[in-house]
């Protein structure tokens, strides 16, 4: 039932990822109404977390988990990876659904972040370049380095041994709110 309301209520372009507003098919005074100002038009609010949230029938969704469910017909199983960190770019080439752990391999730089690079940081106290890596709920130290570019070289084939995603702290592409 719910699925059947959002595909009647909700038209998806899977190439931009936009949510649209389907016209309302009763003829009463009300659905004239909406039909000319909602019709058409991109559906949804973008809340504090950057996401566009849909409200449907009394109950909120997540676009991304919208835009998955009018592709592939089913809602996704677990969590929705946004792959180039744009949370609201809901292509659903940009989309995969993940487990926690994988998605956490494919995370934007941290705002508190110095160095540029995720897991790489100076330590004043022994004038040293540390890296490490965060493996599930572990801290795996890498090493201390004397130049940033080794301590960056071994993150970033830590990065690669353990599968991180290739985007993994990039942070070019995120937005500002």
């Amino acid at each position: 039932m719910e699925r059947d309301t959002i595909r009647k209520r909700l038209n998806y372009d899977n190439l931009t990822g936009g949510l649209f507003w389907n016209p309302i098919s009763e003829t009463d005074y009300l659905s004239k109404t909406w039909n000319k100002r909602f019709a058409g038009q991109e559906a949804g609010t973008i809340m504090g977390d950057g996401y566009r949230y849909i409200s449907v029938a009394d109950k909120r969704y997540a676009a991304h988990r919208v835009a998955w469910l009018l592709t592939y017909g089913e809602w996704p199983k677990d969590q929705i990876d946004h792959i180039n960190h744009i949370r609201l770019d809901n292509a659903i080439l940009n989309l995969r659904v993940v487990d926690r752990a994988t998605n956490s391999k494919n995370r934007t730089k941290q705002a508190n972040n110095t160095s540029g690079i995720n897991g790489v940081y100076f330590k004043k106290s022994i004038s040293r370049w540390c890296a490490y890596i965060k493996i599930e709920t572990k801290m795996k130290h890498l090493g201390y380095f004397k130049t940033k570019d080794e301590a960056v070289a071994a993150r970033l084939a830590a990065n690669k041994f353990y599968g991180f995603h290739e985007n993994h702290g990039d942070a070019t592409k995120e937005l500002t709110f």
